[in-house]
């Protein structure tokens, strides 16, 4: 079995990958596993039903649905 980069990488008490200032996500493994992000803000999209958010530490950007 061919080793990666994520076989010890730190993860949260959930099994989600970290990605942080420290050690940030490699963009080529974002689909590798879930991540959890430690630095994110909210960008300027203004959705009807959802927010974006950016990671500072990596650059992923992903949008999350808006509660009810």
């Amino acid at each position: 079995m061919e080793k990666t980069i994520l076989e010890n990488w730190q993860k949260n008490d959930k099994g989600h990958f970290v990605c942080s200032k420290e050690k940030p996500m490699p963009l080529e493994m974002k689909k590798e596993g879930r991540w959890e992000h430690d630095d994110v803000h909210e960008t300027d999209y203004d959705g009807d039903y959802s927010i974006e958010w950016k990671c500072n530490s990596c650059g992923h950007i992903w949008r999350t649905e808006m509660p009810d």
